[in-house]
């Protein structure tokens, strides 16, 4: 599909580069896996956010959705849509399963995309020391090249949105492929199918970073 007209392309002097995510209305992708027992009930999550430390919370509107089985007991993405979600905001995963203290991750604190660090939070089956909550940490999540195939799959080059679309490079790269980049290197010219497409792992890959070097929100000698 054609890639929307409405993307922050900043060609501008450098004084009007930086973004205030903190007042866009944006959708961002909130990445996250289970590690542990969880048991049959954990097959549904949905992701709570504030923006004041937690004194109140916001619900994403779906529950997640899980992009890959075999990770873990498995990696889920939750979009959460409206202003404000692109600044730094605080983040807790909740079972919809289970009410208990026990039913919710710690809570984690994801910095503004204007930063430029990008996580995905690894929620444990362990307590935390917050009130007998699942501990929950960030990280990255690297994978083997089917993964990392699937991971991509859930991204569209035709947009230009913070969750679904070229705009999430940055995220994906630091996410999944830059701690995959033995895989893919070894990796990158097998086939996949997206959406009744064959393409490969590098042309992917390539076609993201391209369009988003071209129409992204930023370039690295602007900021």
């Amino acid at each position: 599909g054609a890639a929307n007209t409405n993307v922050f392309n900043f060609a501008q002097a450098d004084a009007q580069v930086a973004v205030d995510f903190s007042t866009k209305d944006i959708t961002r992708r909130i990445y996250f896996y289970l590690d542990g027992a969880w048991g049959d009930w954990s097959q549904d999550f949905k992701v709570r956010y504030s923006f004041d430390d937690g004194a109140n919370w916001e619900w994403a509107e779906a529950n997640a959705t899980k992009m890959y089985n075999d990770y873990y007991q498995g990696l889920y993405y939750n979009d959460i849509t409206g202003v404000g979600v692109g600044g730094a905001i605080t983040v807790q995963v909740k079972s919809t399963q289970v009410d208990t203290t026990w039913g919710y991750s710690e809570e984690v604190n994801l910095p503004s995309l204007g930063d430029k660090t990008y996580d995905v939070i690894h929620v444990e089956n362990g307590n935390s020391q917050e009130g007998n909550h699942r501990a929950a940490s960030r990280g990255t999540a690297g994978g083997n090249s089917g993964q990392v195939a699937s991971f991509l799959d859930f991204v569209s080059t035709c947009t230009d949105s913070f969750a679904t679309g070229y705009n999430a490079y940055p995220q994906l790269k630091a996410n999944f492929i830059d701690p995959s980049e033995g895989e893919i290197t070894a990796h990158g010219s097998d086939t996949y199918v997206e959406g009744g497409t064959t393409y490969n792992l590098l042309q992917k890959i390539a076609k993201l970073e391209s369009l988003f070097d071209t129409n992204g929100w930023y370039t690295e000698q602007a900021i």
